[in-house]
């Protein structure tokens, strides 16, 4: 029987505490730079594009500072988890390999989604709410900006039945699951996979939730299974994933899986005590369907672990349209810290921890300079990332992932009472 939860206070907002004031003024001379960045209010402007871009509203998509929402994770920042520090963009997304899928993932953007009078305008998919701003299109895909969260989204968006055939028949989803699998396999083991598992068994240890049991919400081919299942932290590894293939992967590996949406998931299918989804929420039409899929098969003393992609991120932020993390059709949805937390409090969930602990946020900027110089950096900001210092990279780096600056989102959450 798993030990009693321990008792940690609401998550908790504040915008701009002081004491992180000191810490972002080096962040101000880009926000407040007129190439930069319009100011909230102004309307519309094209402030800061990049290339001749004409977006609607904040320029390439950018949040204002002011709009940011500091969230207090409750995890002692005195005991952070071990990082494989010095990480970089190219140890998992090789230049030639991610090139060649970001080209094919443009053409069939463009020959899979031409029938645009069957996409649907959508609400908020983190707070739910209706107000939204026009923020830039990519690829021919409109990306807005909510009014109440600030999240950032793709509406109106093909339809699911279209992106259920684009899943299934897309070259570019071929490539991602055969070439660059292969590519990049050994090298995610190791620099993503297995720091993850170490980093779930930590999490169950300290919520006394060990040897229970762990399910993987879109296990894929079970490589997270497969190093989980070494740390000996969980009596049960299992998983869950839609696609045939991907479950017989699993299966033949020795892990029971469910082959279905996790929306379809039904109670009593898994009683798990850990559950995780990672990378998931970005690709999805309805981000809130999926997490009351996952609660209905958690125990009521549970804990989901969440990763996604956040629109609050630098990368993303100062990127804007030309980040290579907004990719439609695969990434429609790039939530704010706010939108995360109003959406998991919809769908039934009481948030314990949220941090953004990313190592590539400075490295993707880098390497989307050295590919464009003209991209509409400031001048400060185009200094630390293009500097030849890398210590001094580092410690940006750190700087952002300390203070939820960074793109990779990561939270805890655990039922609220009475679901």
């Amino acid at each position: 029987m798993a030990a009693p939860m321990p008792r940690v206070p609401p998550v908790t907002r504040a915008v701009c505490p002081w004491k992180l004031c000191s810490a972002l003024i080096s962040l101000l001379a880009f926000f407040g730079s007129a190439a930069a960045i319009i100011t909230p209010g102004r309307g519309k402007g094209t402030a800061g594009c990049g290339r001749g871009d004409r977006p609607v509203g904040n320029a390439r998509g950018i949040i204002p500072l002011g709009n940011l929402l500091i969230l207090e994770a409750n995890r002692p920042r005195e005991q952070p988890e071990p990082r494989i520090r010095r990480m970089k963009e190219e140890d998992i997304r090789p230049q030639d390999v991610f090139g060649r899928y970001l080209e094919l993932a443009q053409a069939d953007a463009r020959d899979y989604f031409q029938d645009k009078y069957r996409f649907r305008a959508v609400a908020c998919p983190a707070c739910g709410t209706k107000r939204s701003r026009p923020a830039f299109d990519k690829d021919g895909f409109a990306y807005v900006f909510c009014d109440a969260c600030h999240s950032l989204y793709n509406s109106p968006r093909p339809a699911p039945e279209m992106i259920a055939r684009y899943y299934q028949e897309a070259p570019s989803v071929k490539f991602w699951a055969t070439d660059f699998y292969k590519a990049t396999e050994d090298s995610r083991r190791e620099k993503i996979f297995i720091p993850r598992a170490a980093y779930l068994s930590d999490l169950a240890q300290r919520y006394g939730l060990a040897r229970g049991s762990f399910l993987d919400l879109g296990c894929g081919y079970g490589t997270l299974l497969e190093e989980v299942q070494k740390t000996g932290a969980f009596a049960q590894v299992q998983g869950v994933d839609c696609s045939p293939p991907l479950a017989a992967v699993c299966r033949g590996k020795g892990f029971q899986v469910a082959e279905k949406r996790i929306e379809d998931l039904q109670p009593g299918e898994f009683q798990a005590s850990l559950t995780a989804s990672f990378e998931v929420l970005e690709h999805l039409f309805e981000p809130a369907a999926f997490l009351r899929g996952a609660l209905r098969v958690m125990n009521a003393e549970g804990l989901l672990v969440v990763t996604t992609l956040t629109c609050n991120g630098f990368d993303i932020r100062v990127l804007g349209r030309h980040s290579k993390a907004v990719q439609p059709p695969y990434h429609l949805n790039l939530l704010s810290l706010e939108g995360v937390r109003l959406l998991l409090q919809r769908c039934g969930f009481e948030i314990l921890e949220m941090e953004t602990p990313g190592r590539l946020d400075v490295d993707i900027v880098r390497n989307a300079l050295a590919v464009d110089a003209s991209l509409a950096v400031a001048p400060f900001l185009r200094d630390i990332v293009q500097s030849d210092d890398e210590g001094l990279r580092q410690a940006f780096q750190d700087f952002l992932a300390a203070h939820r600056l960074s793109s990779h989102l990561r939270v805890v959450a655990r039922p609220l009472p009475g679901n």
